[in-house]
């Protein structure tokens, strides 16, 4: 859906009406009218919003958008709550999926910590279906987590602001991913860790198993998508060689080195993407870490290879440590002089 919509904006020249999405996670005293109305007159242009999207009659704050639509002369359209199949990918938040795919522009409202997975899911949402010309606001009102150790590291690596204003979003998603998702933040700091205890030789072997699972020469999913950036970055840290001035991987070079060092029938996929995955990763580059930890992990927990779920967070932790531009690392790799 996300990719359907910047499509669509990119090839029209129509105007889309300005429909304003309105969602709010979850109750916390500290929300009134008062506060709903500021922040929409900050964030919006009033003038342009000709319709309101909101929750359902029946919970709490919809009045306080009521209110706020008729004092504007705007019609509302509520989206009741509805029941879902597990398998349903957004079953979590699904009316408040809704919300976002038939709104122009979303303003979220979180202040309950209890909440933080349907907000996380919402921001997710609205981020990707409004990524293109539309607006996504997060009004966030709880407390940050009191983070130590390893996963204070990891929080302080992803807030380092880039070079490039263009990836501030990326910075902004990723953290607040890492912020809302618990569960996630424990797991990935425990695996990555974890890898850091494997040899270079033992990361690079389950990636590369994880990267060729299928092993269709003409098909390149998601799995392999990340695995590829994840061996790049691993190899970054312990073979400079292999890359170009510009940090550009030497492609026929590294898989000829792979094939030697690490696994014999290791090959770059080329061909047919996973369009829905792949694409969505390319063009919203935060995502890479959500699909990590929402669907790689579980995946490789249910099948008991614990041993992939650490080199894929280690990988990715050292993807965070070359984007930020960490050239010289601050723990030692286990056979950094050489692979092996």
């Amino acid at each position: 859906m996300a990719l359907e919509r910047v499509s669509n904006r990119r090839n029209s020249n129509i105007k889309s009406t300005n429909i304003l999405g309105i969602i709010f996670t979850g109750d916390y005293p500290e929300l009134n009218e008062q506060i709903v109305e500021e922040e929409i007159l900050k964030n919006f242009d009033i003038t342009s919003i000709e319709k309101i999207n909101t929750i359902g009659k029946k919970e709490k704050y919809f009045q306080y958008v009521n209110r706020f639509a008729k004092k504007n002369n705007l019609p509302i359209t509520p989206f009741s709550l509805e029941t879902y199949s597990f398998e349903d990918v957004d079953f979590y938040i699904k009316r408040n999926a809704n919300i976002c795919y038939k709104s122009d522009s979303m303003i979220i409202f979180h202040g309950d910590t209890k909440n933080n997975v349907v907000a996380w899911h919402a921001l997710s949402t609205a981020t990707r279906v409004k990524a293109d010309d539309g607006k996504s606001v997060f009004i966030n009102s709880t407390q940050k987590p009191n983070l130590v150790g390893f996963e204070k590291e990891i929080h302080e690596l992803l807030q380092i602001p880039d070079e490039n204003v263009l990836l501030d979003k990326v910075r902004f998603m990723q953290v607040a991913f890492f912020e809302l998702m618990s569960s996630e933040r424990n797991k990935f700091s425990k695996y990555a860790q974890q890898g850091k205890e494997m040899s270079i030789k033992q990361v690079l072997r389950k990636l590369t198993e994880v990267y060729l699972e299928g092993r269709d020469l003409d098909f390149f999913d998601g799995y392999a998508f990340l695995c590829e950036s994840f061996i790049d970055s691993v190899i970054w840290y312990v073979q400079r060689d292999l890359f170009d001035e510009d940090q550009s991987p030497k492609s026929e070079e590294i898989e000829q080195y792979i094939k030697k060092e690490i696994h014999p029938d290791f090959f770059y996929r080329s061909g047919r993407r996973e369009e829905d995955v792949c694409y969505v990763m390319f063009y919203f580059y935060w995502h890479q870490f959500e699909y990590l930890m929402l669907h790689m992990i579980p995946t490789y927990e249910r099948k008991g290879d614990y041993e992939g779920c650490a080199a894929l967070c280690f990988g990715q932790w050292m993807t965070f440590l070359k984007f930020k531009g960490i050239d010289n690392l601050n723990f030692p790799l286990v056979s950094t002089s050489r692979i092996g």
